[in-house]
């Protein structure tokens, strides 16, 4: 998504800060309606302050990037898909002498740019203290032998050979993965079907091949008109047929990937979801058509499906996963979530996905049930549409493993009884798997991996214990923004997707959890280290005075702090940078801007903007802090020389500016203001004034071609001569320099991007 590397890489450039994943960490409208947000507890460390919600995240996210769209569509469309696959296809022939090989991996080395990780985590805190770690989300786990691949939503594919993790899709255009499938008779031939269906805010478009185990990759094949491949599945009876289930249906290949045609599976077949071998060339799918799931059965390789019998539950059924018995593959089962996404029933089919029957799992009580979870019907919690997992043993048909939201559960009888596994929160004598399942695999010795938002988990005694030490080594956290300490530049803070707030420990590659949930915007205080904010959704502030040993709830004089309706979802905090203590900082709601002398400790409303507007961004200029300047969701850019008290809207931006994310003020001259955008259907995505907005030029000559831009700042240190010149622009493409203004850029980390 942005300039992210080595997938979720925190980077470092010489003398400046640059911010991976801040694309979201900004002040905007969310779409549509969103749920309550709670109030944050007066010491985070005493608390369960797990507040990640996928739905609303979704909405926020697809807005953000396409507010035009409002409520019409949630992903990226295709068309700006292909644009970035080709603006990638330019770049790398244009910096090729610069880029890392397929494998490379560990720090960077060079004097611009050093790898931070996070590569490991010591602790987690959610409510309670997890010495444990995890990485970003997975979509995909493959097991060959000693060899293990893991394709993530947005880190890419992963490869660990001889205990070591690699990257191998570094330089392929995108980072964002919906499937990986690997050959049954040729272990070297992988195909990578891209984007995340989940958030579905990526690059990724088309199919990918790789006949040497992922060193090196085909150029992508165009799956008919979808934006996401769900999943992928190479026919075991015919190594030339690959099915693709896609967010517009099914398609197939007879030429072993080369070319794919849409099956006529239904009339509207919609997102299919999961694909499962039953034998002899025969498959059963899962498909959701709006509110409504289905599944379909083929016998002859794919090429045509019939509707199955028995998968109904009176609640409905929406998204539905399956799996089969590899021991039997005549026998499947099932898992569905209602149009509510609560869990609408487990089902069985004894002969290969014809005829279903529902186990009436929901009212059933767990064999070991807890005050969190007492019946199975709670295992999705309501997020059905987000978290499913179900997969068979490989020597016993009878023995099943599902997984939801909180907790992974297993029967041994084939749906009779059910016995939790794990718990999010090692409680209740439980181990611990992170929060949100979504993918798992068994081994031939029957080892049990499973995917979550943090990472990759093994139990190799049927569940009874996890561990959580494949994640060591593996870079994929997705984050929203990262910050530091002029005065201590080794203090690192992230936030990450349902991976909380961290915090580096020393100078290691190290990071350790401080608040959980979904971390957002962050900051440490320029001056003294000690003193640090982190957030969450609904501009919920926290504060640590003690390096991020305890934390705190920082909203006094935020009327707008946890109101889903005039807050935005991700929180922003803009430290002005021309403080001589730190403690000067400002966030904003919709429609507000709020400032803190004593960093957090109390806030002032300094601003408002028009009710028939709403804020995306804001910026304050470094030299002065009265000079303050808005962005808006109607493409305006207000500016502001007396600290918020009256505005002036400056000229309009040249071109179409819509979804601007972006205002900086230059640091040797607050009369120089950049503006970027990030919406995927305009053309131009940075502008420059050297008059205070009475007029703008277009400086996105040499950036990658209609990449959006989500951040731009200029050097706070520049050369001798070379004040106002110097910027870097953080792009979809990656982190790109300019020494003459904007006049023309530069690639300033090939070594770390895509």
């Amino acid at each position: 998504m942005a300039m992210r590397s080595v997938g979720g890489v925190l980077l470092r450039v010489s003398r400046y800060w640059i911010i991976g994943m801040l694309v979201l960490a900004a002040c905007g409208r969310p779409d549509g309606t969103r749920g309550e947000a709670s109030e944050p507890s007066e010491d985070e460390t005493a608390s369960d302050p797990d507040g990640d919600d996928p739905t609303l995240r979704r909405r926020a996210m697809a807005e953000w990037f396409d507010e035009r769209r409002t409520g019409l569509d949630e992903s990226f469309s295709i068309e700006f898909r292909k644009r970035m696959l080709r603006t990638a296809e330019q770049e790398r022939q244009r910096w090729s002498t610069l880029l890392p090989g397929p494998k490379r991996a560990g720090p960077i080395t060079g004097t611009s740019w050093t790898n931070l990780g996070p590569t490991k985590a010591n602790k987690l805190v959610n409510g309670v203290t997890l010495h444990v770690t995890d990485s970003g989300r997975v979509r995909t786990i493959i097991v060959d032998g000693s060899t293990i691949y893991l394709a993530t939503a947005g880190g890419g594919v992963w490869k660990r050979t001889d205990g070591v993790w690699t990257p191998i899709t570094e330089t392929i255009g995108t980072l964002s993965c919906g499937s990986l499938a690997m050959d049954p008779a040729n272990h070297d031939i992988l195909y990578l079907g891209l984007g995340d269906p989940l958030d579905r805010t990526s690059t990724g478009l088309g199919m990918l091949k790789s006949v040497d185990g992922g060193a090196t990759w085909s150029s992508p094949v165009f799956v008919g008109f979808s934006s996401v491949i769900t999943q992928v599945m190479v026919d075991p009876n015919d190594s030339t047929i690959v099915l693709a289930g896609t967010d517009l249906g099914l398609y197939r290949s007879t030429d072993a990937g080369a070319t794919f045609r849409a099956v006529p599976v239904a009339e509207s077949l919609g997102q299919v979801w999961s694909i499962a071998s039953t034998g002899a060339g025969s498959f059963v799918l899962s498909n959701q058509n709006g509110g409504a799931g289905q599944v379909f059965t083929s016998a002859d390789h794919g090429a045509t499906w019939t509707p199955a019998a028995g998968f109904t539950s009176s609640s409905g059924v929406a998204r539905i996963t399956v799996a089969s018995a590899p021991s039997n593959p005549s026998i499947v089962y099932g898992v569905a979530a209602t149009p509510f996404s609560t869990l609408a029933d487990f089902f069985k089919s004894v002969d290969a996905g014809r005829t279903w029957t529902a186990l009436g799992a929901t009212s059933k009580s767990y064999i070991n049930p807890n005050g969190e979870s007492s019946t199975v019907g709670t295992i999705l919690g309501n997020q059905g549409w987000y978290s499913q997992l179900v997969i068979v043993s490989p020597t016993d048909p009878d023995t099943v493993y599902w997984g939801g939201q909180l907790a992974l559960a297993k029967t041994t009888d084939g749906g009779h009884t059910f016995r939790l596994l794990s718990n999010w929160l090692a409680q209740f004598s439980l181990p611990y798997v992170h929060a949100d399942h979504h993918t798992a695999a068994v081994d031939t010795s029957g080892n049990l991996f499973v995917g979550t938002d943090g990472g990759i988990f093994e139990s190799t005694d049927g569940g009874t214990t996890f561990t959580d030490a494949l994640n060591e080594g593996v870079v994929t956290h997705l984050l929203y923004s990262v910050s530091s300490s002029q005065n201590a530049p080794d203090v690192v803070l992230g936030g990450m997707q349902d991976d909380g707030t961290r915090l580096r420990v020393g100078t290691s590659n190290v990071f350790d959890q401080v608040i959980g949930g979904d971390g957002i915007g962050t900051d440490v205080n320029r001056t003294n280290a000690q003193q640090m904010l982190g957030t969450v959704q609904y501009l919920q502030v926290r504060k640590s005075t003690n390096g991020g040993a305890n934390w705190s709830s920082a909203i006094t004089g935020i009327a707008d702090s946890g109101n889903t309706a005039t807050a935005p979802f991700y929180t922003r905090l803009v430290p002005w940078e021309g403080s001589t203590t730190g403690n000067d900082i400002f966030t904003c709601s919709l429609s507000k801007i709020y400032k803190s002398t004593s960093y957090a400790s109390q806030w002032t409303t300094v601003g408002t903007i028009p009710t028939s507007d709403s804020i995306r961004n804001m910026g304050v200029a470094a030299s002065n802090i009265n000079i303050l300047g808005v962005v808006t969701a109607l493409g305006h850019v207000l500016l502001s020389t007396d600290g918020g008290a009256s505005w002036t809207t400056a000229s309009a931006l040249p071109g179409d500016p819509w979804g601007l994310s972006w205002i900086h003020f230059d640091v040797s001259d607050p009369n120089t203001v950049y503006v970027a955008s990030v919406d995927t259907f305009v053309v131009h995505h940075l502008w420059k004034s050297t008059n205070f907005g009475a007029t703008w030029t277009v400086i996105d000559n040499g950036l990658p071609a209609n990449a959006p831009v989500n951040v731009i700042k200029s050097d706070r240190a520049p050369a001798p001569g070379q004040a106002g010149q110097v910027l870097y622009a953080g792009t979809h493409m990656g982190v790109y320099r300019s020494t003459d203004g904007g006049a023309s850029w530069v690639d300033s980390a090939p070594a770390c991007r895509w």
